[in-house]
Parts: structure tokens; C-alpha cells; sequence
């Protein structure tokens, strides 16, 4: 007798039961996926802030301490916590101040108004020789500047490397015209072939001019040299392209005021007397998540000690 075979297959309640289990353990593991997909971009969001922001900082921080001059444009208000630069529409309905112009002294703020283009300023001739002008030594612990633009100008070797060709000088003297009033010429002793054959002129400085242009979330910074124009790396804001190029940071914490003013995330308050400045800067991710919205400041980075203590007034 042959053996019946028994080939019965699932049944309904069997597939049904099977399909349950399934439909649990692939919720499960996508919401395992979901969750660790946000964790990595949440700790994407939160190194690229903090790196940003060490980056611009210690930048920042760097000119200020090796400063020769500085040139500040922002806004005065009496108190730095007038915005929360987390959350952007805390800026809703205020009227912004105008914008000041902040330097040592008149000297100073002349000029800056004669070479606006040096500065990189030229888009803001008529906006800078119409604002008011404040002087360091007038600032009080109490005054917060919103900054807009920071120009600070370094000292660095003069590099003959990066002199275009084309200098003169006579008797062994070569003279360098500066293109700022009231610079005067600089002059490099030594024939022209020893300069070339030291490079580095190390008794003589050149002049770097680092603007920083805080504009909505972003930083842009570029620099400029008074001999050393080979090696020009030239913000100008009035081009796209070129913004592009030089954008520092792209995380700064910001304000939208009435009118459409943005406000960016730098505070600076100032203690002439002693040559110190306190910058607090804010920064925030564009990443959002209900429960998550990255953001760090430097408040508690303290003040930065201006080596020449005749940058911000004369004792």
C-alpha cells in the first residue's frame, strides 16, 4: 500500500500570525535605523558648529591680540541679551539703531572714509561718510556692539616673494608707497639683490587688513596687505561669486528685524582703559528636529587682552 503524503502548506492563521511577526520586528528595525540616521546627522550638526565656531573665534581673537588698528561697524544696543540668536524671529518687530561707525580717534575715522576701497568698503561709501562715529574711549562696560563689519589691521614679515615687480629705489634704498594716508613710505635697506636673496625682509613689517562681513548665518573674511599685493585675498560683497569664495562660516547664529535687517550673532563689548575686548559669538545649525536644535556660543571665552594698548585710545 502506498503512503498518502501529507502536504498540507500554512494555514490562514498561521500566514497571519507570520505576517504580524514580521510587520513587528521591521518596525522595529527601521526605527532603530530612523534613530541612529538622526543621531549621526545630529552629531554632524553639532562637530560642524563647534568647529566652526573654535575656527572663527580663535581667528578672530588671534588679529585682535596682534592688533594695529581696528575699525568696527555695528549697531549699539544697552544690553547683550536683546536677542536669542536660536530661536530667528526674535528680532520680529524691533526697529534696528542705525549703524555706527566705532574708531580710536578722527585720524582714524578719516582714514578709513579715504580708502574705503583698501578696506574693502567702497559698496558702503555713502552709508559709512553719513554714520555716526563713536571712539573706543567713549565706550562703556554697558555698551554692546552688534557687529556688521570688523577690520583689523596685523603686522607680518614683509615677504619679497610677494612685492610685485616694479618697486623703485635709489642708492641701495628701496622705497615702498603705502597706499593708505598718512602711511608714508616704507624703506628696506640693502641692495635689491640681497633683499631677493634674503626673501624676508625681517626688520620690516607689511600690513595685513583682515575684514570679517557678517551678513545673516554667514561670516565672510578676506584679507589685504599694503606691499605684499601678490598674495590679495579680496572680500568684495557686491559679488556673488566672490561671497561665495569667502565664506568663513555659514552656521552664525541671527535675527530678522523689521524691515528685513538681519543681525548676526557677534557681540562685542569693550573696556578701553585696560585694552580689553569681549567677544560673545552665536551659532546655530540649519539642523532642526523637534526635539533637537544645535547651538553654541563663547560667552564664557572671556575677554581678549589687545597687546598695543594704544589701539582702542592713548593713555
Amino acid at each position: 500500500m502506498k503512503e498518502r503524503k501529507q502536504n498540507k502548506g500554512f494555514t490562514l492563521v498561521e500566514l497571519i500570525i507570520a505576517l504580524a511577526v514580521l510587520a513587528f520586528l521591521m518596525t522595529a528595525v527601521s526605527s532603530f535605523m530612523g534613530s541612529s540616521v538622526l543621531n549621526n546627522r545630529k552629531a554632524k550638526a553639532d562637530i560642524k558648529v563647534t568647529t566652526d565656531s573654535q575656527l572663527v573665534y580663535n581667528q578672530i581673537q588671534d588679529c585682535f591680540m596682534q592688533a594695529r588698528n581696528v575699525v568696527i561697524i555695528g549697531r549699539e544696543y544697552s544690553t547683550a541679551d536683546q536677542f536669542d540668536f536660536e530661536k530667528r524671529d526674535s528680532g520680529a518687530g524691533v526697529t534696528p539703531p542705525d549703524r555706527i561707525l566705532y574708531v580710536k580717534d578722527d585720524a582714524a575715522a578719516d582714514k578709513v572714509k579715504k580708502n574705503l576701497d583698501f578696506y574693502g568698503l567702497d559698496e558702503l561709501s555713502d552709508n559709512v561718510n553719513a554714520m555716526s562715529i563713536k571712539y573706543f574711549k567713549d565706550m562703556a562696560a554697558t555698551d554692546y556692539i552688534y557687529v556688521d563689519e570688523l577690520i583689523i589691521e596685523t603686522a607680518v614679515p614683509l615677504n619679497m616673494d610677494d612685492v610685485p615687480s616694479g618697486v623703485s629705489g635709489v642708492a641701495g634704498t628701496w622705497g615702498f608707497s603705502s597706499p593708505l594716508a598718512g602711511e608714508g613710505n616704507i624703506q628696506v635697506k640693502g641692495t635689491k639683490s640681497d633683499i631677493d636673496a634674503t626673501k624676508i625682509v625681517y626688520d620690516k613689517d607689511d600690513t595685513c587688513v583682515h575684514r570679517f562681513s557678517f551678513n545673516g548665518k554667514y561670516l565672510y573674511y578676506g584679507k589685504r596687505y599694503y606691499i605684499m599685493t601678490l598674495i590679495d585675498d579680496v572680500l568684495d560683497t557686491t559679488v556673488d561669486a566672490n561671497k561665495e569664495q569667502h565664506i568663513y562660516s555659514g552656521e552664525m547664529g541671527y535675527v530678522e528685524c523689521q524691515g528685513g535687517t538681519t543681525i548676526s550673532g557677534c557681540v562685542l563689548s569693550i573696556k578701553p582703559d585696560v585694552s580689553q575686548v569681549k567677544i560673545d559669538m552665536y551659532f546655530t545649525s540649519d539642523f532642526k528636529n523637534e526635539s533637537v536644535n544645535m547651538s553654541y556660543d563663547t560667552k564664557d571665552k572671556g575677554m581678549v587682552n589687545i597687546r598695543n594698548s594704544h589701539i582702542l585710545m592713548d593713555k
